[in-house]
């Protein structure tokens, strides 16, 4: 007996070449060849249950979002005031004020620079329009960059590095042509600004990240304590007191 599957035929030839598909069954039987008129005989076949065809497996379920909104309603807790963690920012506030107190003097020496040149060459009665175009024009670049540098912004930070390549590049000749102490700590003060804005500390105040921490924090930072407000603000001191001396005649 052959073992068929369910719903299948077996598969006769004839030796005229024709070929039947006949039908399986239990029992032995013959057919006549409608060509040749021969008989042909059909095996006995046992029938099983066709195999079922397995699911395709399902996917698995997607991991829950933690950022999706609740699907149960939470009790409605009245609000609280966001007190930081103590400590947070402690360790660069420091840097900060360095960073505002660079960008304070930065604007406030592109406002004199724009102020006292405009006037300069408008009492020389403005016999050369294109260098006070020029001295204006860099006075607002520098005011403008001092303001968004002290809003502590990543952009201001580098028109602020390009002005003090300018200085330095000036400190150098000077101090190549004319070597001396003035030339010397014009120099330092440079290389100084320049790594309290582009050293480690410096550039962890202009990242995103401590951005969005600084937001939480409602303390106002003293810039006027650091050393990059306070050596400016001696040296003006000292230069506006030399002139009122000799405007005097104490000198």
């Amino acid at each position: 007996m052959v073992t068929v599957v369910a719903d299948s035929k077996v598969s006769l030839h004839c030796f005229c070449g024709r070929r039947y598909a006949v039908p399986a069954g239990p029992v032995a039987r013959t057919i006549r060849c409608g060509r040749c008129l021969s008989e042909l005989s059909v095996p006995a076949t046992r029938r099983v249950a066709r195999p079922r065809r397995s699911a395709p497996p399902r996917p698995a379920a997607p991991a829950p979002d933690p950022y999706a909104p609740p699907t149960t309603r939470a009790a409605v807790l009245p609000p609280t005031p966001c007190r930081p963690a103590p400590g947070f920012r402690d360790r660069d506030l420091a840097a900060e004020g360095h960073v505002l107190a660079i960008g304070f003097w930065t604007a406030l020496t592109g406002l004199f620079l724009a102020g006292f040149g405009s006037l300069s060459f408008v009492a020389m009665g403005v016999r050369f329009p294109l260098e006070l175009m020029l001295v204006l024009v860099f006075g607002g670049v520098l005011v403008f960059l001092g303001a968004q540098l002290m809003r502590q912004r990543r952009w201001a930070r580098i028109g602020v590095g390009v002005a003090l390549a300018l200085e330095l590049l000036q400190a150098v000749v000077a101090l190549l042509f004319a070597p001396g102490l003035s030339a010397g700590l014009s120099l330092g003060w440079v290389l100084a600004r320049a790594w309290a804005l582009f050293g480690e500390r410096g550039d962890r105040v202009f990242r995103p990240d401590y951005q969005v921490l600084r937001q939480r924090d409602a303390r106002w930072v003293h810039f006027y304590t650091s050393v990059f407000f306070l050596v400016p603000l001696a040296v003006v001191l000292f230069y506006v007191g030399l002139i009122g001396a000799v405007s005097q005649g104490w000198i």
